[in-house]
């Protein structure tokens, strides 16, 4: 927990777009509240992984896409409700495939290996890399031009987790979560 209050301030320089004005009037928004509890609810679920249950991978991987699947339903409902349905086409179609098989469900296979492997503590390291690697991703597939504050949020994040990896102590062994 205080890993992620002291680098949530961090986080909001690389959302600053090189305008320090809007570094001066820090405004928490919907947005940042929603990311903050994403982030919390992520830490927890690395940190519990140690504790898993002694039951098969898919089981797993089926308890917990179930539960996350019934928490997105209320705001589903409401975009029901306010926004409208989306129209179907092959293109929704695909995209939901892509993003239900890639960044989904291999991206959560990927991840309880790796933690497995290295342990809570590190893997949940290895989160901050996200933000990182989506504008690498952005400048590389979507144009996004890179500016001196990609190059800033990146250093800080790669720097932080130098700083935390030789300030950490070696894991120990009861550290690894269950195959």
């Amino acid at each position: 927990m205080a890993w992620t209050l002291t680098l949530f301030p961090r986080g909001r320089i690389g959302t600053f777009s090189g305008k320090l004005g809007s570094l001066q009037k820090f405004e928490l928004v919907l947005g940042d509240l929603w990311l903050l509890l994403a982030v919390l609810a992520y830490a927890s679920y690395t940190t519990l992984l140690r504790i898993k249950p002694a039951i098969s991978l898919m089981s797993f991987l089926a308890v917990t896409f179930a539960l996350g699947g019934s928490t997105l339903i209320p705001p589903m409902l409401l975009e029901w409700y306010w926004v409208r349905l989306p129209q179907g086409s092959p293109q929704l179609t695909w995209a939901v495939g892509y993003v239900s098989i890639f960044p989904s469900i291999l991206a959560f296979l990927f991840w309880n290996r790796g933690v497995e492997l290295i342990g809570s503590n590190l893997g949940g390291l290895f989160i901050n890399l996200v933000p990182v690697f989506a504008s690498l991703l952005a400048i590389i597939f979507l144009g996004e031009n890179f500016q001196w504050y990609h190059a800033g949020g990146m250093l800080l994040v790669l720097s932080g987790m130098l700083l935390f990896r030789k300030s950490a102590v070696p894991r120990s062994d009861q550290e690894k979560a269950p195959a």
